[in-house]
């Protein structure tokens, strides 16, 4: 008899942890509330409000979805107009591919990582050498590598 309330409270406490946690509460805190207050437990899981804040930080964190840069509300990161004020979306995507691209780049200059600097080198399209905070040239002969110098000087 005792096993089985046991079995009883546990599952109670599982499905009170799972709906805390999809409400981007704490699942431990929830199964905890749940096993020792069994079925109440699960109604009060129920009715607690969301965690929007916590949903939206996992989702972007995730990469599944981000922040559209005009209104600011949530969108699925392959979205190419903002379901919610209707900009485009293509304009501003290609810029952040931009910035990571540059970003990418003086990281592997930085890591002497020649095969990495020759695949973005390969993979960049519409990027001018204006466009870096940073001149990659420079920073190469900040690093010191001659092959990464030479990559360097031949895409610009």
């Amino acid at each position: 008899m005792l096993y089985e309330y046991l079995v009883f409270m546990f599952l109670c406490g599982l499905i009170t942890g799972i709906i805390g946690s999809n409400k981007g509460r704490s699942g431990f805190l929830w199964f905890v509330i749940g096993f020792l207050l069994a079925p109440l437990g699960i109604v009060l899981a129920l009715v607690i409000k969301k965690d929007n804040q916590t949903l939206e930080s996992k989702a972007i964190a995730l990469g599944t979805q981000k922040k559209c840069p005009f209104c600011a509300e949530l969108i699925k990161a392959e979205a190419i107009i903002c379901k919610h004020c209707n900009r485009d979306q293509t304009e501003h995507n290609t810029s952040m591919q931009r910035g990571n691209c540059q970003k990418a780049l003086l990281s592997a200059i930085a890591d002497n990582d020649i095969e990495a600097v020759r695949s973005i080198l390969n993979s960049v399209q519409n990027i001018s050498y204006e466009n870096f905070s940073t001149p990659p040239l420079e920073y190469a002969e900040l690093h010191g590598n001659e092959e990464i110098i030479s990559l360097i000087k031949k895409a610009f």
